[in-house]
């Protein structure tokens, strides 16, 4: 045994091995939809110099990409899953813009930063997800499937 490696488990092989634990699945189209779109939406602090911004707001999509994937690559969704799926990256996006607010300018009023964190947050959330909407409508229609356009 001495010099090789005979096996390595991953967690593919722990998961598989244990009956009964599934590894969460990804939806793609929605993955890429957020990915695509906030690269789109990076690309404008990042062309403009403000690195940082880039930096701190690409820290925050891919998580949310990532966490809204996970929740749409279920099989069915509860009303509650479905809210948590918006509200929880829309919280995290008002929470890190009203950081970034009072972290960038002297002695304003914390119920201002907080305002300003909201509006800033909220119209970047929006934004961000209706370009996504796009990109994943497209993607679905590139892929031949018909768009969902059913209501739940």
């Amino acid at each position: 045994m001495s010099g090789t490696i005979t096996h390595v488990n991953d967690h593919a092989d722990v998961a598989a091995a244990q009956p009964g634990v599934a590894r969460p699945r990804l939806d793609r189209t929605v993955l890429l939809g957020n990915v695509i779109a906030g690269a789109v939406w990076l690309a404008v602090p990042a062309l403009s110099g403000s690195w940082i911004l880039a930096l701190v707001a690409m820290a925050y999509v891919v998580p949310a990409s990532v966490f809204q994937a996970v929740i749409y690559g279920r099989e069915s969704l509860s009303v509650r899953q479905e809210l948590l799926a918006w509200v929880a990256p829309w919280l995290a996006g008002v929470a890190i813009c009203t950081w970034l607010v009072s972290g960038s300018g002297g002695e304003g009023s914390t119920l201002l930063s907080l305002w300003f964190g909201l509006v800033l947050g909220t119209v970047g959330y929006l934004a961000w997800q209706f370009l996504a909407l796009a990109v994943r409508q497209f993607l679905t229609w590139r892929a031949g499937a018909a768009p969902d356009r059913s209501c739940p």
